[in-house]
């Protein structure tokens, strides 16, 4: 195999796919895999985004935003029920039990706004690995199909799948 006959190359996760005439070859730092044109009964390539991430986006959005907009009320009326607790006239023992109750309540209230937050950049992580989508190539053979693909859109994939689907085209017709 010359490098003269190199029609194609494209980078692929740590690897390499290098279409020759009638072969593709894949190269990674551990395995190379040589794949014969005929063997290969059509090429995909798409740009696709997960529906997946953008609901956990939504869903993490939302409960954020409730989180957000429960914590001040929350904490005020706990706050309320350890001062009543406190209140004159009850039980000593029921009272200091009350108020410890209603005070570690009210200190977890105040977390509530951090988890907001935090939740808050994790849906937004989530909505950009969505919105960044992922370029996918499927090379499918007569029982089996490989996947590879890179994150965003990878314009030298698209055009090495063109090239690979031109060369594959080419061959059936020779035929």
């Amino acid at each position: 195999m010359s490098r003269d006959a190199l029609v194609a190359e494209a980078r692929v996760g740590g690897g390499a796919l290098c279409l020759y005439q009638d072969l593709l070859v894949h190269r990674s730092d551990v395995v190379t895999e040589t794949i014969p044109l005929a063997q290969l009964a059509s090429v995909r390539i798409a740009f696709e985004r997960e529906a997946a991430k953008l609901g956990g986006a939504i869903a993490l959005g939302l409960v954020a935003a409730l989180l957000l907009l429960v914590a001040a009320p929350l904490r005020g009326w706990l706050a309320d029920l350890a001062g009543k607790a406190a209140e004159p006239g009850t039980r000593e023992s029921l009272e200091s039990v009350l108020h410890s109750v209603f005070s570690a309540l009210a200190g977890l209230a105040d977390a509530l706004p951090a988890i907001g937050v935090m939740l808050l950049a994790a849906a937004a992580a989530l909505a950009a690995l969505w919105a960044y989508g992922r370029t996918t190539l499927t090379l499918c053979f007569a029982a089996t199909e490989r996947v590879l693909s890179l994150r965003g859109r990878d314009a030298a994939l698209i055009e090495f799948a063109e090239s690979l689907a031109a060369r594959l085209s080419a061959l059936v017709q020779s035929r």
